[in-house]
């Protein structure tokens, strides 16, 4: 019986930018504004100059200054 071969990370899937990245998308996507603050900031520490930063910041702060009833107000204003 061959030995058990251990598992292969994925260099794309598993690498520390990549799964910081992928926080950052799941907690905006999510609408969590206190998630997508603590993955932006701890993308932001570890990759400095990830081009992702910058927009991601704008899609952040947006959510955070995103209240509730503004956004009905939005919405009933697109439904009619």
């Amino acid at each position: 019986m061959p030995e058990p071969q251990p598992n292969q990370l994925d260099l794309f899937e598993h690498s520390l930018d990549i799964a910081l990245r992928n926080r950052l998308v799941d907690a905006l996507a999510a609408r969590d504004a206190t998630a997508a603050h603590k993955a932006w900031n701890a993308l932001q520490a570890e990759f400095a100059d990830d081009a992702m930063l910058a927009p991601a910041r704008l899609l952040v702060e947006a959510l955070a200054g995103a209240r509730p009833e503004a956004l009905a107000d939005a919405a009933a204003a697109g439904a009619g």
